[in-house]
């Protein structure tokens, strides 16, 4: 509950005062919701989508971190951010991207494309016949591009 009230809090609040709560908010994940319960005794959070509207709420919640993060130039945070929402939710494949967006970010071309191997092998775990969804791999392609792009761009100048 104090989760969602943090959320729900920094949803109404300016801008600086959103991403106070919000990593507040991220700071309480330690784990996807109900894994650290005994076997059988919250089955029903699952049958009743409880489990999902919570790991929906956290991505929401730490894809909006990284966001504000990336835009006040806080790449740190934002790889943070990206982290603990893969906490509540492995294998996330948004959660990859923002990740891999925080790298960049901090000029880590080879943490980018650290994150691209674990976000692939993310992906072959879930289904090993199929990898990542064809909007991430554009994503990566995209991303890298228009670094180097800018990069060049930086050093042409």
């Amino acid at each position: 509950r104090r989760f969602q009230a943090l959320v729900a809090a920094a949803r109404r609040a300016p801008q600086d005062c959103e991403i106070k709560l919000l990593r507040t908010a991220l700071g309480l994940v330690r784990a996807q919701p109900f894994s650290n319960c005994p076997p059988g005794g919250y089955g029903w959070a699952s049958a009743e989508g409880i489990s999902y509207a919570l790991e929906r709420m956290i991505t929401d919640a730490a894809q909006r971190l990284c966001e504000l993060a990336l835009q006040a130039d806080d790449a740190r945070l934002a790889e943070w951010s990206a982290r603990q929402g893969q906490r509540a939710v492995p294998g996330h494949e948004g959660l990859y991207r923002d990740l891999a967006l925080a790298k960049l970010h901090q000029g880590d071309v080879d943490g980018f494309t650290s994150v691209r191997r674990e976000a692939e092998a993310a992906a072959a775990t879930f289904d090993p016949l199929d990898g990542l969804q064809p909007e991430t791999q554009e994503f990566f392609a995209r991303a890298l591009a228009r670094y180097h792009d800018l990069r060049q761009a930086a050093n042409d100048r």
